[in-house]
């Protein structure tokens, strides 16, 4: 779909440009997202800072939701960790820290939680 620059959009053309969006960041593990009771997804604000997903802990929630339940994925990310200096991986990254290691401990715990 393309659009003028020099032209509002009507309401049905921002949501369709929308639903598409979110499609792809769906499809590209771009959003942490859970299935609620009915199936309806829902997205953990805690995933949000104000530049919007803090693609770090996407990246280690999707690594750990690999092997078990989204849930229990997004529990760990609001877990605090002795390897992230008893933090948890959302602290970890609003305060800055280091992708790498959080990236590190997403691999080691998911390794721990498939056996």
């Amino acid at each position: 779909m393309t659009y003028d620059r020099d032209q509002p959009l009507d309401e049905q053309s921002v949501r369709e440009a929308w639903e598409s969006t979110l499609g792809t960041l769906l499809d590209e593990h771009a959003l942490i997202w859970l299935a609620d009771r009915s199936g309806r997804r829902v997205f953990p604000a805690f995933q949000f800072d104000h530049d919007g997903p803090m693609k770090p802990l996407v990246a280690a929630f999707w690594t750990v939701a690999e092997v078990v339940n989204p849930w229990t994925a997004a529990a760990w990310c609001v877990s605090p960790m002795s390897q992230l200096g008893d933090v948890s991986p959302v602290q970890w990254c609003r305060e800055g820290g280091d992708p790498e290691i959080l990236r590190t401990a997403a691999h080691r715990d998911a390794a721990r939680l498939a056996q």
